[in-house]
């Protein structure tokens, strides 16, 4: 479509189709000692409340510096996101095995901290442009 070019309801029906079958819906991430896993797509609001979480857990001075970071908030964040989006974690079995009461756990009992906070950038990464991916990753960093 040229600028200047008003759309027609059925080009905008077309285009929104084709924008919808285009996206990703799962995505494999080689994960460290494990090989590569499973991801699904996460719901947009399972990805707002992710990109929401990340952006409370990082405090800036009027320059934008961060001046602290809540990597608790970040982390709990993190581990819902990678659960949610891998049926392998939230195998009931796997979770009696280790012995495990919160499902959410199973996460960070498997993949650690600073792994299931880069899982969960990797998946934001594939699913939503490695732009917001390395935004979140520079935050916690900082």
């Amino acid at each position: 479509m040229s600028k200047g070019k008003k759309l027609t309801l059925d080009d905008f029906r077309k285009k929104a189709l084709q924008r919808e079958k285009a996206k990703k819906l799962f995505t494999f991430i080689d994960v460290e000692d494990f090989g590569e896993i499973r991801f699904e797509r996460p719901t947009n609001n399972e990805i707002l409340r992710y990109m929401n979480e990340c952006a409370r857990a990082v405090k800036t001075d009027e320059k934008g510096k961060v001046i602290e970071q809540d990597l608790t908030i970040m982390f709990e964040a993190s581990k819902e996101l990678v659960y949610t989006c891998c049926e392998f974690l939230q195998d009931r079995e796997l979770r009696e095995e280790l012995e495990i009461k919160d499902p959410l756990d199973v996460v960070s009992k498997i993949f650690g901290i600073n792994g299931t906070i880069e899982i969960a950038s990797q998946i934001i990464e594939e699913f939503e442009g490695r732009k917001l991916a390395e935004e979140v990753v520079e935050d916690i960093k900082n």
